[in-house]
């Protein structure tokens, strides 16, 4: 088992928290080794950090802890999406197409996806 620690943004940081997101999607990045997502199994660890517009863990917010419960590779966001449950991914999203055009809008997500795919993360709470 090992535990990683995700930076998250608070837009999707409330999601987990407040409207009960089950499922992180991750696109890795081979040349960071704290992105390589793919490597995440089931049983390991997550801390997920909320973290500034530029990255900087928000002081005083301890970090979500949850038990990944399986991490399925898909070839785009709208086959994970659809495949999983937009209401899981992406809770308040009203389509596929809006889910897919605000995760295509983080930089570089789109490049990395068509090389190394998008991972669904399920997520379990720990206490």
């Amino acid at each position: 088992m090992k535990t990683w620690v995700l930076n998250i943004f608070s837009e999707h940081f409330n999601r987990i928290l407040k409207e009960g997101k089950e499922i992180e999607a991750r696109v890795p990045d081979l040349d960071m080794p704290q992105k390589h997502y793919h490597k995440i199994k089931k049983g390991d660890i997550l801390l997920l950090r909320l973290v500034d517009d530029n990255q900087d863990p928000v002081k005083n917010v301890e970090p979500l802890k949850y038990e990944v419960t399986f991490n399925t590779k898909y070839d785009t966001i709208e086959n994970l999406l659809e495949l999983e449950g937009l209401e899981k991914v992406m809770p308040g999203v009203n389509s596929i197409e809006a889910g897919a055009k605000q995760i295509y809008s983080l930089p570089g997500y789109r490049d990395r996806m068509q090389k190394n795919g998008v991972y669904a993360i399920g997520l379990r709470k720990k206490l």
